[in-house]
């Protein structure tokens, strides 16, 4: 009998959550109970998967959920920008280097 998948719906809720807030590919497989090749493999899958199937909707979903906490924290910095000039100079290196 073949081994059930470990692709369920509870594995890619607890992924998706733990990025959104955050969280390193790492510590989401961890949570979701999964290994980090099997989240990498999900994702390999997920980037060469046709539009609409289960893996490329993972993966494009998985990007969203990283790149939400980085979004959040650029607008936190963008708005303390002309209070803090030393924090101007940290953004304009990062970006430019």
């Amino acid at each position: 009998m073949p081994t059930p998948s470990k692709f369920t719906a509870e594995a890619r809720t607890a992924i998706l959550e733990a990025l959104a807030i955050g969280a390193s590919r790492r510590t989401a497989a961890h949570l979701a109970k999964i290994g980090e090749a099997t989240l990498r493999r999900w994702m390999a899958d997920g980037a060469k998967a046709s539009e609409g199937s289960r893996y490329r909707q993972f993966h494009d979903e998985v990007l969203a959920a990283e790149a939400a906490p980085l979004v959040r924290a650029l607008g936190i910095i963008y708005r303390e920008l002309p209070d803090k000039p030393d924090l101007a100079w940290k953004f304009i290196e990062r970006r430019e280097h």
